[in-house]
C-alpha cells in the first residue's frame, strides 16, 4: 500500500529534515534552554533537600525534572493548539 505524499506549503515534499526543522524551531521559540534549565534546577534542588548529596543521584534528578518540564512545556502548547490556530493564523 502506498502512502499519501505529504507537501509542504511551497509544494516541497515534507521529510524527515522539515520535521526536524520544525522541532528545532519550536524548540528555539518555546524552549528557551537557560529559562527551563534553571526551573529544572530549582526542582531537582528542591526534590533532594533533607537528603545526602550524591552527585550520580542529583544528575538523575536533574535530567528527570527537565524531562518532565519539557513534557510539560510541550503538553501545554498542544493543548492550546486549536485555539493557537485561530488567534495566530500564520
Amino acid at each position: 500500500m502506498r502512502e499519501a505524499m505529504v507537501l509542504n506549503a511551497d509544494g516541497r515534499h515534507a521529510g524527515h529534515r522539515d520535521a526536524w526543522a520544525s522541532l528545532c524551531a519550536w524548540r528555539a521559540e518555546r524552549l528557551p534552554w537557560t529559562r527551563f534549565a534553571a526551573l529544572a534546577l530549582a526542582v531537582a534542588w528542591i526534590a533532594s533537600l533533607g537528603q545526602p548529596f550524591v552527585p550520580a543521584a542529583a544528575v538523575g534528578r536533574f535530567v528527570l525534572a527537565f524531562t518532565l518540564v519539557v513534557q510539560f512545556r510541550l503538553w501545554d502548547d498542544l493543548v492550546d493548539r486549536e485555539r493557537d490556530r485561530t488567534r495566530y493564523p500564520e
